[in-house]
């Protein structure tokens, strides 16, 4: 494939999530997964009530958390909705120009790292 980096190293990244609503487990693997290929700036919606373990294990990965109180819920319903809007507002305050220069939104448990996001 012989793939080439689109994006300078001097350039900042940063790559974005919705992560409300899930397992412990499916922390642990984007954390991993994403640490073991980038070391830029990642930020996480998470909700407020997850638990402390969570919170220090993203923590140690060196990924940011911006706390939210609504819960999701199932899909059409109106949690759903609502977290589903509040994600856009996440992604567009976190993507301001000046801030980064290039941002990555993705779906949190269908995302697996195995290179740089950026490359």
């Amino acid at each position: 494939w012989d793939a080439k980096p689109n994006v300078e190293e001097s350039l900042k990244s940063v790559v974005l999530s919705a992560a409300v609503g899930y397992e412990d487990a499916d922390f642990i693997r984007f954390a991993e997964s994403i640490r073991a290929h980038y070391q830029g700036e990642v930020v996480l919606l998470v909700r407020d009530n997850a638990s402390a373990s969570l919170f220090s294990m993203l923590e140690k990965h060196n990924i940011q958390v911006v706390k939210t109180e609504e819960a999701g819920g199932e899909r059409t319903s109106p949690a759903w909705y609502r977290i589903n809007t509040l994600r856009w507002q996440f992604y567009q305050e976190n993507c301001i120009k000046g801030k980064h220069d290039v941002c990555m939104a993705v779906d949190f448990r269908d995302s697996l790292f195995q290179d740089d996001p950026f490359r």
